[in-house]
C-alpha cells in the first residue's frame, strides 16, 4: 500500500514525518517547448517505486512551475525535501532524471554530499538508470548540466541584445524604389 502526499502547490508545506521513498517533481519543457509535468513525473516515479519498494510510502516533493535555471528561485518542495533528508526520513530517493533535483553544478555536489551523509547512495532515475550520486558520472552530468544551462543563459541574452539592436533604415534600389534593410549590430542585413 502507498501512502502518498503531494505537494502540487508550490506554497504547501510538506510535513511527513514517517520513513519515505522522496520523489521529486520539477516542470521540465524540451527544446520544442513541450512540457513534461509534475503530475507526469509522478506518475512513472509511483509505478516504479510501487514496484521497487512495495508498501513502503512514497512521498512527493514537487516544484511546478518553477524553473532551477536561475539562482535565486527558491524552491519549497525542493527545500522540504532537504529537510527530510536531514531529519533521516527518506529512505530512497527518485527523480525522472538527475537534472530535476538540480542543474547547477555546486548545489548538486552540496545535494549528493548532504545524501551521502545520511547513507542514500543512489539515485534512481527514469532516464539516467541508477545514479551513484559520489560517483565521478553524477559529477560529470552536474557539470554537463550547468554548462548548458549557462549556455542557454548565453544564448537568451544573445537573442534579447539583437531583437533591441534591429534597426530599420530604407535604402534606395537601383530603380529609385525605397526598400527596408534590417541591420543588426553584429552588421547582417
Amino acid at each position: 500500500m502507498l501512502i502518498a502526499v503531494a505537494a502540487i502547490d508550490p506554497q504547501a508545506m510538506i510535513s511527513a514525518t514517517y520513513p519515505h521513498v522522496a520523489l521529486i517533481t520539477r516542470i521540465s519543457k524540451d527544446k520544442h517547448g513541450n512540457a513534461e509535468t509534475c503530475f507526469d513525473q509522478q506518475a512513472i516515479g509511483r509505478r516504479y517505486a510501487e514496484g521497487m519498494w512495495p508498501g513502503v510510502p512514497v512521498v512527493v516533493y514537487s516544484d511546478p512551475d518553477l524553473s532551477a535555471f536561475d539562482d535565486d528561485v527558491h524552491r519549497p518542495g525542493y527545500e522540504a525535501l532537504k529537510g527530510a533528508i536531514r531529519a533521516g526520513l527518506v529512505l530512497h530517493f527518485w527523480a525522472v532524471e538527475q537534472t530535476r533535483i538540480e542543474r547547477r553544478e555546486v548545489p548538486w555536489f552540496q545535494m549528493a554530499a548532504l545524501l551521502d551523509s545520511v547513507g542514500i547512495e543512489l539515485l534512481h532515475t527514469h532516464r539516467d538508470g541508477v545514479v551513484r550520486v559520489q560517483d565521478e558520472v553524477a559529477g560529470i552530468k552536474a557539470v554537463l548540466a550547468a554548462s548548458e544551462v549557462r549556455k542557454m543563459k548565453k544564448r537568451i541574452a544573445d537573442n534579447s541584445m539583437r531583437r533591441r539592436l534591429v534597426v530599420f533604415r530604407p535604402a534606395r534600389g537601383p530603380t529609385g524604389t525605397c526598400t527596408v534593410v534590417w541591420t543588426t549590430a553584429i552588421g547582417r542585413t
